[in-house]
C-alpha cells in the first residue's frame, strides 16, 4: 500500500517536473519570437508606423491581461468556495467563465474595427 502511494507521488512529481519544462521551452521561443519580429519590424516599418505597431500591441497586451488573467482568478475564488459541497457546480462555472472571456474578447476585438470604419467613412465623406 505504502509503495503504491509512492509510486503515484514519484508520477506527479515528473509530471510537474515535465509541465515545468516544457512551460519554460515554451516562454523562452516565445519571448525569442517577439525580439525577432521587433527587430525585423523596426527596420521594415518607419518610426510612425512602428510607433503605431507598439501602440497596439500594448493595447492589445492590456487586454489580454485583463481578460485572460482577471476571470481565471475570479473563477477560482468562486469554485474554491463550493468546491467540497456543491462540486457538480464547478463545470457549470466553467463553461461560463470561457463564454465571459469568449464574448468580452469578442466585443474588445470588434468595437474597435467598427469604430475604425465609422470614423474612416465620415472622414472620406469629408473629402468627398
Amino acid at each position: 500500500m505504502i509503495d503504491n502511494n509512492l509510486a503515484k507521488i514519484g508520477e506527479k512529481k515528473q509530471s510537474v517536473t515535465s509541465s515545468i519544462l516544457w512551460l519554460a521551452i515554451a516562454e523562452i521561443f516565445f519571448n525569442f519570437s517577439g525580439y525577432i519580429i521587433h527587430a525585423f519590424l523596426g527596420r521594415m516599418l518607419g518610426p510612425a508606423d512602428y510607433g503605431r505597431y507598439g501602440l497596439v500591441v500594448t493595447l492589445t497586451t492590456m487586454i489580454i491581461m485583463l481578460i485572460g488573467n482577471g476571470i481565471p482568478t475570479a473563477m477560482s475564488k468562486y469554485i474554491s468556495g463550493f468546491f467540497e459541497n456543491q462540486p457538480g457546480l464547478v463545470l457549470s462555472v466553467k463553461k461560463k467563465a470561457a463564454l465571459l472571456q469568449f464574448v468580452l474578447i469578442g466585443i474588445i476585438t470588434i468595437n474597435p474595427l467598427f469604430c475604425v470604419i465609422q470614423l474612416s467613412l465620415r472622414f472620406f465623406a469629408f473629402l468627398l
